[in-house]
């Protein structure tokens, strides 16, 4: 995954902004309200939805008021990580360099997003090809039925697009299908990875 990187012009000056990227009183100002310290050394937990997500934080690189780096040193995704603040004076005001770096190679959720998108795009495909003939119709029909509940619902938008004209042509149909159908897998997916992570987080009995 590629690093993200973002830059914004603050009117304000590097030694005002410098402790809301530096100390986790400052990230409970604008990231996460439950913000606690881990130990010593200056790690901060970060919970977010009840703590069902906890991102720790170490400080790897903290020098007023220009600069503060953070090693998240917990979560499948961002462990190993880096979140970076580099500030800059420009004019009155500051200019904030943002980077979140050194990620792995391939996430659990690029693999939800690219999985979505190949079950829309493949089941489109195979209801389309249903039309070729009776020799591969049963096979691309099986293929298709992860695709229907997006064709149902482009049917009935369909239908009530066009009132007693049917579904409308297929090739509408698909358009309107496959994204559907990314979305629900996308959906999907999310939610099932949410829940296999809070399986795994409930302490055994």
């Amino acid at each position: 995954m590629p690093n993200i990187r973002h830059s914004i012009s603050i009117d304000a000056s590097p030694e005002r902004v410098f402790p809301l990227v530096s100390s986790g009183r400052g990230f409970s100002q604008w990231w996460a309200a439950d913000v606690s310290e881990a130990g010593k050394d200056g790690i901060l937990d970060l919970g977010f939805f009840n703590r069902a997500t906890l991102y720790r934080l170490k400080p790897s690189r903290i020098a007023a008021p220009a600069e503060a780096e953070w090693l998240c040193v917990s979560g499948k995704e961002w462990n190993g990580t880096r979140i970076s603040f580099k500030l800059t004076p420009s004019g009155a005001g500051t200019l904030l360099q943002f980077a979140h770096a050194d990620w792995q190679a391939d996430t659990d959720y690029k693999k939800i997003v690219v999985t979505a998108a190949l079950i829309s795009a493949v089941a489109s495909v195979a209801y389309a090809c249903m039309s070729m003939g009776p020799a591969t119709y049963s096979f691309f029909r099986a293929i298709s039925l992860v695709g229907l509940p997006g064709i149902l619902a482009a049917a009935a938008l369909s239908i009530a697009l066009l009132g007693s004209h049917g579904g409308g042509p297929l090739g509408m149909l698909l358009v309107i299908a496959t994204p559907v159908n990314f979305f629900i897998y996308l959906v999907i997916g999310v939610a099932a990875r949410k829940l296999v992570a809070l399986v795994k987080q409930k302490p055994a009995d």
